[in-house]
């Protein structure tokens, strides 16, 4: 604000002597020189001259915050952390096609793509801050190709080894769900848990989550080996041979049957003929005798005795 004497009224001019304003303030007119002339009956003055510059502001952003699209949906963003000068009070994104799809500082819930962030200072000065890529996270894959079962010794527990994760999204967590949806177990390879019917279900850092078809364990339990104690081998059709259940399922398995001087009486890689009482095709005695089995798996070898009766 310019005061002269009396409040007279003044007229403006630009360098090249041309009316911009009858105003008191000169107001929104480019950079340039001015001046203006007041003047009372026949006296006039003149004014100074008065330069405006172009005050050139520049808006940049300096760090950004990126989070990748993922699960599936578009919840992508991109969040201002810093600006190189001094920061903007108005803000415009658009995608690709030139679409405005946000007017906060701050970029969120958006798909895949690239995105300009246009701003201003609110007086005029706007310019591109900065554009940024959203990426598109890949849900994990579970591999199950290389997947083996296994079955405790005593039957009452499974486990699995060999079960891969493919995806760059972790880390991930990892829970066996029986079905009803209850967590049996916590770890990528289930271990130590009752034969059943489970889904593995990961969920990846950003909370997608992704599961198996449904791996029936329950199968295993028929791996679990039944020995006779006994056996009657009287050609009446029952108990006539020592039947060991699950035995098939142990094809290099080694099965050994000795008397009671420690003498082998019967020998079979895989049982693949069950015991009949003889060897050499003579009946045995009644009485006690031992057997020995070795599954060749860590459960080590089983070993009890074995009665024939008539």
């Amino acid at each position: 604000n310019i005061f002269i004497a009396d409040n007279l009224t003044r007229t403006w001019y630009n360098s090249a002597g041309n009316i911009i304003s009858v105003s008191t303030d000169l107001e929104n007119v480019i950079a340039g020189s001015y001046y203006f002339k007041a003047s009372s009956g026949a006296c006039e003055i003149t004014s100074a001259v008065y330069t405006i510059k172009n005050n050139d502001i520049t808006f940049k952003v300096k760090t950004v915050d990126i989070a990748p699209a993922s699960c599936g949906k578009s919840n992508g963003s991109v969040k201002v952390l810093a600006y190189e000068t001094q920061s903007p009070i108005v803000f415009s994104w658009s995608d690709n096609a030139g679409n405005v799809v946000s007017n906060t500082e701050n970029l969120i819930d958006v798909s895949p793509g690239t995105y300009t962030l246009t701003v201003s200072n609110g007086n005029n000065c706007t310019n591109v801050a900065g554009v940024f890529s959203v990426g598109l996270t890949e849900l994990p894959i579970i591999n199950l190709s290389k997947m083996q079962q296994f079955l405790s010794c005593d039957g009452k527990t499974v486990s699995t080894s060999a079960i891969e994760v493919i995806g760059s999204t972790g880390p991930y967590i990892y829970n066996w769900l029986d079905a009803n949806g209850n967590n049996v177990y916590q770890g990528l390879n289930i271990q130590g848990t009752k034969p059943g019917k489970y889904i593995l279900s990961i969920t990846d850092k950003f909370g997608c989550s992704v599961n198996t078809e449904t791996i029936d364990f329950t199968q295993l339990e028929n791996k679990t080996l039944q020995i006779p104690n006994s056996i009657t081998p009287n050609g009446d059709g029952i108990n006539d041979t020592w039947k060991i259940i699950g035995a098939s399922n142990y094809p290099d398995a080694e099965f050994y049957v000795f008397n009671r001087n420690g003498d082998k009486i019967f020998y079979s890689k895989g049982y693949v003929k069950d015991f009949d009482g003889t060897k050499n095709g003579k009946t045995l005695s009644v009485g006690v005798y031992y057997y020995m089995i070795d599954l060749k798996t860590d459960c080590g070898k089983l070993s009890g005795s074995l009665t024939i009766l008539k």
